[in-house]
């Protein structure tokens, strides 16, 4: 034993050249040993309710360099790391506990603690057409559409180029959005009052009707009906208010009203 305390231990073996010498200085520290376990703490996770089967927990010990050892529902104690995701629990009430062990091999004896429940969410609401819009809020439930519209298809369309006038014929071009019908007629066309009496007011224009089998432009011929040829023996033309009605399949109609001219 040296003046510090420390010990040294020499010794050799073999014999002659052959003769191995070596020399040992213990260097143990002189403090007492540490026998107190850490305190582990759960610093995030679920507590409560959580709609999360594999849930996520973060952990740590109140000395550094500490290793973990994490269970579920008091199964075997086996080591883990911090943050750990649990495997996928069933619903229903659960507990995570995780326990510190320090570098002195002091294992904390009072694991740490977390109670949770796991309620999954139920099944999504009905969405037959499968637009993101529930059934219960779709005015269109059997057509694909969409939110802005409570669930039914776009009804914008929009008239495009000039009219084009021939004998005889109109055509109007218009551009859809979808598949669907348009439809076109005389606006006004109707009854009508005469001092006391009523009558219907002649449509100059045959109505007419085009199937729509996806986005894009239409042209709608319109023809004048026996009516408007009788204007026609006296007149070159003449001017008429139409009604066009786009419906989306299993949507909404809208209409708008255009004056064009009819040519004999």
């Amino acid at each position: 034993m040296q003046g510090d305390g420390k010990i040294v231990a020499a010794g050799s073996t073999g014999t002659g050249s052959a003769r191995d010498f070596a020399l040992a200085r213990y260097e143990g520290g002189d403090g007492p040993l540490d026998t107190v376990a850490p305190e582990t703490s759960i610093t995030s996770g679920p507590s409560g309710v959580t709609s999360d089967p594999t849930p996520t927990f973060a952990f740590s010990s109140s000395e550094p360099d500490s290793s973990f050892e994490c269970r579920t529902d008091g199964g075997t104690f086996v080591g883990c790391s911090s943050p750990l995701t649990t495997v996928s629990l069933g619903a229903g009430a659960h507990t995570f506990q995780v326990r510190a062990t320090d570098q002195a091999g002091n294992t904390d004896a009072s694991p740490a603690a977390r109670s949770f429940t796991v309620n999954p969410p139920g099944p999504p609401p009905p969405d037959t057409d499968g637009d993101g819009v529930p059934d219960s809020a779709d005015r269109c439930p059997a057509t694909a559409g969409l939110p802005s519209r409570a669930g039914c298809p776009s009804n914008a369309f929009s008239f495009v180029g000039k009219v084009l006038l021939k004998k005889g014929l109109t055509v109007l071009t218009l551009s859809v959005p979808g598949p669907g019908v348009v439809r076109g007629a005389q606006a006004g066309a109707g009854a009508s009052q005469v001092g006391r009496a009523s009558r219907r007011k002649p449509a100059l224009v045959k109505p007419v009707r085009v199937l729509v089998g996806k986005a894009g432009k239409v042209k709608l011929k319109l023809r004048p009906s026996k009516a408007g040829a009788k204007v026609l023996r006296s007149k070159r033309s003449f001017p008429v208010k139409l009604r066009i009605t786009y419906t989306p399949t299993g949507g909404k109609a809208r209409s708008k009203v255009k004056k064009v001219k009819i040519k004999r």
